[in-house]
């Protein structure tokens, strides 16, 4: 599962790693804020546990429908009861925190310093106990535990870890590029030797916030530089 701010990502592959299933869907995080500031100061405002709860719920459905999409799949082969369950999820820092239950306050201003950057773990029963359909899951779904992967920073979450593990990012002399197009974007270079990892603020590229969506916001920039209101810097 791909944890972003703005949306929830969900793959679902056979041990060759063939995609059985995939889905994906809105964070409903979004109703108390768009970006990851204003979740983390919502957390430190009381909302913490709501927040938790949001994903966590989201998360558990999530991996319920790929896993009877993949089962439906497979028939009749193998019921999905019986599909072997191994899991990861990978996010930006504040949402990791934030899924993991986390002090974020760290997270909200300089020099931002994370609760814990380590991988950690969580069964499919702490993340969907109290869901109306748990009682339906079958018993090794409940016992399955998904690893949440650890991250680089404060800035820089287990997206990209997963990513860079995925490409093998590092492993050979070659020069690797990869970036990662999101509400939270990271850049990470591996130069044969050592490896470069930034991260920026991209949503607004993509979105325009609440005022217009990208195209348009070029479109008023470039005729903002032509009638002199704008300057090259």
């Amino acid at each position: 599962a791909d944890l972003g701010t703005t949306t929830l990502a969900f793959v679902c592959t056979d041990v060759g790693g063939h995609v059985l299933s995939s889905y994906g869907t809105v964070n409903p995080q979004r109703s108390t804020s768009s970006d990851v500031v204003g979740r983390i100061d919502a957390a430190c405002h009381g909302d913490g546990e709501a927040l938790k709860k949001q994903i966590r719920e989201a998360l558990g459905k999530g991996f319920l429908f790929v896993l009877r999409k993949a089962g439906a799949v497979l028939e009749p082969v193998v019921r999905w009861e019986r599909l072997p369950v191994f899991g990861a999820v990978g996010g930006n820092t504040t949402m990791q925190h934030l899924l993991c239950g986390y002090p974020v306050e760290g997270l909200g201003a300089a020099p931002f310093r994370p609760y814990s950057l380590k991988e950690a773990a969580i069964s499919f029963t702490e993340l969907w106990e109290e869901a109306d359909e748990f009682e339906a899951v079958p018993e090794n779904l409940k016992e399955a535990e998904f690893t949440i992967m650890p991250c680089l920073s404060a800035l820089v979450g287990g997206d990209a870890v997963a990513g860079a593990y995925g490409l093998s990012l590092g492993g050979d002399g070659r020069r690797k590029l990869l970036l990662d197009f999101g509400t939270n974007g990271e850049l990470l270079l591996w130069q044969g030797e050592k490896m470069y990892v930034t991260s920026t603020a991209m949503g607004s590229a993509f979105e325009g916030g609440h005022f217009a969506y990208a195209a348009d916001m070029f479109r008023l920039i470039k005729k903002a530089r032509e009638c002199g209101v704008l300057d090259k810097t």
